[in-house]
């Protein structure tokens, strides 16, 4: 810990940051719980606003995007290494490009598997919301069906 400059480094395991990644880090807390077990030890007074409803719901809903997201992001690349279809196809298609697995692992690169609607059946069978999918941009509906933006072409 380096408290001059503000930071921290585990030679241990390798992780570094500031004084509230170490707190989160270590106290698992998330950010804002952290600034708080902080600003209270310190004897610093935190006003905070209440949050009307809609704010409370548009949160709510980011939240519910972000996770989506994330969700996907998984889905596709579990595809692109896990499957028979990822390697045999999606990982020949960036090999082809002269991209190397550790480039597609480090930028998160996915396949998107047959049939056209895969995605959109196993998110929504996983709970995640019709809306969300089509706010997202992930799905795509047309005559009350969803399907997949990102389909194999």
């Amino acid at each position: 810990m380096s408290p001059v400059k503000g930071i921290y480094k585990c030679f241990g395991c390798g992780k570094a940051g500031n004084a509230v990644g170490f707190i989160m880090e270590h106290e698992h807390l998330t950010y804002p719980e952290a600034l708080k077990y902080l600003a209270k030890k310190y004897q610093i007074e935190i006003e905070e606003e209440a949050r009307t409803p809609e704010q409370i719901q548009e949160i709510s809903e980011k939240e519910s995007l972000i996770n989506l997201n994330e969700f996907a992001r998984k889905y596709f690349s579990e595809s692109l290494f896990g499957t028979e279809d990822g390697k045999a196809i999606g990982q020949a298609y960036f090999r082809e490009r002269e991209l190397r697995e550790d480039i597609m692992l480090k930028f998160q690169l996915g396949f998107s598997p047959d049939p056209w609607n895969a995605f959109s059946e196993y998110a929504l069978k996983e709970g995640y919301k019709k809306e969300f999918l089509l706010k997202t941009g992930l799905s795509l509906e047309k005559d009350g069906k969803l399907y997949d933006r990102f389909i194999q072409g």
